[in-house]
Parts: structure tokens; C-alpha cells; sequence
């Protein structure tokens, strides 16, 4: 039987409002949680049902971010309401959608908030000093739900092997097409994607018509 992982206590440290409907929210918890870039934990508050947030930070980093869409309903209601200061527990980390140990070409692809866990994953990954190439292609609906271009446009600034491909459905089409167009062979890359269902069977499908090997794909699909 595996052991669940025992709920921490942790204060909120900082909340940002980035967008219309999605807040991050940095936690500063009691004792600190070993993770690795890509998993995933769950927020608990009294009076409410425990719900799966991916993490965003990079493992190193001292705080935990979680990247909350608003619900209008349940613990994201909650959550909206928190300011610093404020108390609420932790239980993780869990998910199996980490990133792996060794070199060579990487692809990350994320579907609207999937952003989240990928973006653990790149900072890990350029905080790791491996410089062979890195591409995160992030696809959205529009231009207004790219909330974190900045800070990706800045990094493909500071890092020259790390190219940042935004995808706006409207102006671009699908994220799948958008690779295949790109990257003909992607049969030396690991792959990592987050986002709806749909969106990663399409996308699964289109990597795997331009030679990426299943064995390197990996992917963490939620419910849109």
C-alpha cells in the first residue's frame, strides 16, 4: 500500500491577481515539501472539499505557487477570498508527471492553466544548467490568457536554448499543428504536456506523426 502524504500547515504569503479569472497564490508552508517539478498537491480549508492544484514553482524555490481559476463555487471560491496571512493546509506532493533525470532536446506543451506544472518544469530545467534545447509552446483560446508571457519572453531573453512559442488558438490555430509545422523531428525529444483531455489526445497524436517515440511522452490531462 502506498502512504498518503499527511496535510502541512501553511500561511499564505503573497496572492496576485494575474487575469480576469485566475489568481496565484504563493504559499509559505510550515514544515517544507519536497516535490518534484510537475506534481501536483491538494488545498484543504475547513468547510470544504480538498481539491488537486499543480504546483508552479521550481523545487528550489522557497515558497510554493499554485495558479487557482476561479470556480465561483467550492475551495477556488474560498481561495479568491485569502489574503497573506492567512492559514490554510497542504497535502502532497503526488502525480507521477515529473520531470526525468538526463540531457537531450525538450518539449513542453501546455493547454490553457496547464501552464502551471509546465512551467515547474522549465525552471527546473534552466536552473539545472542543461543547455541542450528547450521549447514550451503554450496554447490558449486569445491573446489575453497568456498571463505569464511575460516572464517566459524574458527567460527565452536570458537563455538562449529556451524558445517560448505562444499559441493563440485565434490567431494560430492548435497547438499540435502549430508543432508539427515547427519541429519535423521529434523523434530525440522528451515531451511533457498538461492541459485538457482533448487537447493532449490531439496533441498526442500530431507528436507521434512527426516521430516522437511514446516511450518519451509524457503527459498529465485534467478535466476542462
Amino acid at each position: 500500500m502506498i502512504e498518503q502524504p499527511h496535510s502541512i500547515a501553511a500561511r499564505v504569503a503573497a496572492v496576485e491577481d494575474i487575469a480576469a479569472d485566475i489568481r496565484i497564490l504563493r504559499l509559505a508552508p510550515d514544515t517544507p515539501l519536497a516535490f518534484q517539478a510537475g506534481q501536483y498537491l491538494y488545498l484543504e480549508a475547513a468547510g470544504f472539499d480538498a481539491r488537486a492544484f499543480s504546483i508552479a514553482s521550481a523545487p528550489e524555490d522557497p515558497l510554493l505557487e499554485l495558479h487557482i481559476r476561479g470556480a465561483g463555487h467550492g475551495i477556488s471560491q474560498h481561495i479568491f477570498s485569502l489574503r497573506p496571512g492567512d492559514a490554510l493546509a497542504v497535502r502532497g506532493p503526488l502525480g507521477t508527471n515529473v520531470l526525468r533525470e538526463g540531457a537531450g532536446p525538450l518539449l513542453v506543451l501546455a493547454g490553457g492553466i496547464g501552464i502551471a506544472p509546465m512551467k515547474a518544469i522549465v525552471e527546473s530545467r534552466l536552473k539545472r544548467g542543461d543547455t541542450s534545447k528547450l521549447y514550451l509552446y503554450w496554447g490558449v483560446r486569445d491573446q489575453s490568457q497568456l498571463y505569464l508571457g511575460a516572464l517566459f519572453e524574458t527567460l527565452a531573453q536570458k537563455y538562449p536554448h529556451f524558445h517560448y512559442v505562444p499559441v493563440p488558438q485565434d490567431e494560430k490555430g492548435y497547438i499540435g499543428d502549430a508543432v508539427k509545422a515547427d519541429l519535423p523531428d521529434l523523434s530525440a525529444f522528451s515531451v511533457y504536456l498538461a492541459g485538457p483531455r482533448p487537447m493532449i489526445d490531439a496533441t498526442t497524436s500530431a507528436l507521434l506523426a512527426n516521430g516522437a517515440r511514446t516511450d518519451h511522452i509524457f503527459s498529465d490531462a485534467f478535466s476542462a
